[in-house]
């Protein structure tokens, strides 16, 4: 009985919630399947690095033997986290073109399930183009009402009003002081002029009283457009409403897991680019069945919140205050393409160190003892995927084990952090915990590719 619970919930999990994820669980599946399957099948039969002389029979051995509690490899010592850790802050030089920079200081209210924060965001005009707007992404008020998008083609909306989320631009001004809040304008990309060539087999097509409601994209225009290669700063107030987790983000009693949770600058296509005629913006609206598209950035973001709770994301921690019961994180992230985030009360942390990386484990106390098995996959997907794709070019990496509750947010992948998934009592020949990290590492690895997955369905 307990195997067939397993197999009937892994299905719920990873069909139900896949579509609902999009392209990367459906539409790519034809391409990734055949990878993922090769790697299941090398970590079952073992494979040699030539380079490192890592040989994964000897690491799967090491792992078969189950354990009370994880069994991780001794600590680095004080000199060399010292090391590791001032030659990690920033990456030696750029790994993409600095066109987004975000500076972000939010505060998280358990009790209202609100996040509000301030943004300063330089972005700098990759084109020829004389840019007149700026379009920002509000994914978040795909959950606001019955008549955004997300909800009209295939997500039903609640009927509790505090399962509701969304973002709100409280004020957006330029370095100059310029006041753009009331030129701010609700766009509708996908409906204009024919909103049905973008609507996929599996999404109900949009009604037509539904046209012109959603949300989920806003246009600014700017008192001064943007020259080619030249840069602006903007400045903006925000407030989102964290809905009922669902989808990969929100929140369930004390959990928290924030993905798409501010407002996002759209990426700015030149002329040429995916053989675009002409320079444009590329925000469409949030579609239940497509990924994010971003540019890869750099962020530096502030995270304010009670400091009984545990908080994990995909920056590197590097600096934390505490003050009248309050904690301030300071993390920092390099040529990412989402900043994303989780708060418990429940975590525990656990921390290993693959060749550059710090590996972090924030996992549920029932799942404690299979620490190691999260951390022996995430090494093993490091090791394969740089012997046979190419380095992993980052330093660190979360892994995030959801409550039972919070399996919503499960399966998921944010570059530099990623959601796994396990049950209490796992049996050690059920790989289901090694499988969803390598899974969704693997995701992490292709971050961006395709560049524009609701066009790009490859």
């Amino acid at each position: 009985m307990f195997i067939v619970f397993i197999v009937v919930d892994f299905l719920r999990k990873y069909w139900f919630f896949g579509k609902c994820k999009g392209f990367g669980k459906i539409k790519i599946v034809p391409i990734f399947v055949p990878a993922f399957a090769k790697i299941v099948k090398w970590y079952n039969s073992g494979f040699v690095n030539r380079n490192s002389g890592f040989d994964s029979r000897s690491w799967l051995n090491q792992t078969a033997g189950g354990s009370k509690g994880p069994r991780l490899q001794p600590g680095v010592s004080k000199v060399l986290r010292l090391f590791f850790t001032k030659a990690q802050q920033i990456l030696p030089a750029p790994l993409s073109p600095r066109i987004t920079q975000y500076k972000i200081r939010a505060e998280l209210d358990p009790a209202s399930k609100t996040v509000k924060g301030e943004i300063v965001l330089d972005w700098r005009n990759p084109s020829r183009d004389t840019v007149k707007d700026l379009q920002f992404h509000l994914y978040l008020n795909a959950f606001k009402n019955a008549r955004s998008t997300f909800r009209a083609q295939g997500r039903a909306a609640s009927a509790d009003q505090g399962d509701f989320g969304y973002v709100d631009i409280d004020e957006i001004r330029t370095s100059r002081g310029e006041d753009l809040t009331g030129r701010l304008k609700f766009i509708q990309p996908d409906e204009n002029p024919a909103p049905e060539k973008l609507t996929l087999p599996e999404e109900k097509p949009l009604a037509p009283d539904i046209y012109g409601k959603d949300q989920t994209v806003v246009s600014v225009p700017l008192t001064t457009a943007v020259l080619p290669d030249s840069s602006i700063r903007v400045k903006i107030r925000f407030t989102s409403k964290l809905p009922k987790l669902s989808s990969r983000t929100g929140y369930n009693q004390d959990y928290f897991f924030v993905a798409q949770w501010f407002p996002k600058l759209g990426v700015y296509e030149p002329a040429g680019m995916r053989y675009a005629q002409k320079g444009g913006w590329n925000t469409h609206q949030f579609h239940p069945n497509s990924e994010f598209y971003a540019n890869h950035s750099l962020y530096q973001v502030d995270i304010t919140l009670p400091e009984e709770y545990v908080v994990g994301s995909g920056g590197k921690l590097m600096k934390k205050e505490v003050a009248d019961g309050k904690q301030t994180l300071s993390f920092r992230a390099e040529n990412i393409v989402d900043f994303a985030w989780t708060a418990s009360k429940a975590y525990k942390v656990v921390e290993d160190q693959w060749k550059q990386v710090n590996i972090k484990l924030l996992i549920q106390p029932e799942h404690y003892y299979q620490a190691e098995r999260h951390i022996r996959a995430a090494k093993y997907a490091l090791e394969y995927l740089a012997a046979h794709v190419g380095p992993y070019p980052w330093n660190h990496l979360t892994i995030v084990d959801p409550p039972t509750y919070g399996q919503g947010a499960g399966g998921m992948e944010y570059t530099t952090m990623i959601t796994a998934g396990t049950f209490y009592l796992l049996p050690a020949q059920i790989r289901m915990a090694e499988m969803v990290t390598i899974h969704e590492f693997g995701h992490a690895y292709f971050m961006g590719i395709p560049p524009a997955a609701i066009l790009s369905v490859w």
